[in-house]
């Protein structure tokens, strides 16, 4: 029943079968075999197909929500058990952090701490999801926790800056000479950014989404339209100041790290956030 329920919350996490099952680093046949035992042992419908997608039943939803604040728990046992002195630290970064200042400066911190760090690079709502299903130890990404199950620890309010197409400042940032590039909406920046935006002017219909930051910069870089993209995103990937423009008022998405409380009290997992905090 445990494979089940694990796989039950993958499927939840990673909207597919497919998905699930290399979260779980299994196949895509022993996934299926394993919901569809989960289903016979507890006599209820878990999930049902959407057209071409699977989601789960309220049931579904239902256990899966039981079951995940099971497994914190259960993790949380575990690690008061072990030693986790010398133990890598499992964490998750969202994608634009890792793919343009993440990377460097997280391995600067690890040489200095002498602190083992394993990085995965997600989307900042999969770390989230992922950190509460006990698969990674701690999330650094760009949206705080939306339940109670995790602490949210910040490390900067980061400004969002217009990125002139080209890199050519003009004399206006309005929108309508050129398309203005923006991250997809389903992100979890988009989500603490879309009012502040649209406050600041810009129509929903004149906005182009893209997939990341980092190709919104190359995109605008080489004249696909202007960019709306964070402020270390900028600098990480050398865009010249001369290329930016700040918002009136100005715009600002909350990064931080995500994690259990548990892990988040360990003296060493303390240092390194409030280390990464001050080399922000």
């Amino acid at each position: 029943m445990i494979d089940g329920l694990q796989t039950l919350i993958a499927l939840h996490e990673t909207g597919s079968i497919s998905k699930a099952a290399l979260s779980l680093r299994i196949t895509q046949s022993a996934a299926t075999k394993r919901l569809q035992s989960l289903k016979y042992e507890l006599g209820v419908e878990l999930i049902q197909t959407q057209g071409r997608h699977v989601v789960l039943t309220p049931a579904g939803l239902a256990l899966v929500k039981k079951a995940r604040s099971l497994f914190i728990g259960l993790k949380e046992t575990i690690d008061s058990l072990q030693d986790t002195s010398k133990a890598p630290l499992k964490l998750a970064v969202s994608d634009s952090i890792i793919l343009s200042w993440g990377a460097k400066k997280l391995k600067e911190l690890e040489r200095k701490l002498k602190f083992p760090l394993e990085l995965h690079s997600h989307r900042s709502l999969s770390v989230h999801e992922f950190v509460l299903s006990g698969k990674y130890d701690l999330g650094l990404c760009t949206e705080p926790p939306a339940g109670k199950e995790l602490q949210f620890f910040p490390v900067k309010e980061e400004e969002i800056l217009f990125l002139f197409s080209e890199f050519k400042p003009k004399t206006t940032t309005d929108p309508e000479d050129q398309n203005v590039l923006v991250i997809e909406k389903v992100s979890a920046t988009w989500k603490n950014i879309e009012r502040q935006l649209l406050k600041a002017g810009f129509e929903q219909d004149k906005l182009s989404a893209v997939e990341s930051f980092p190709a919104i910069v190359q995109m605008a870089k080489h004249g696909f339209g202007h960019g709306i993209v964070p402020e270390l995103v900028a600098e990480g990937l050398d865009v010249p100041e001369k290329a930016l423009k700040h918002f009136s008022p100005k715009v600002y998405r909350r990064i931080g790290f995500v994690g259990r409380t548990s892990v988040m009290k360990r003296p060493a997992v303390q240092e390194f956030m409030e280390e990464l905090k001050k080399k922000l």
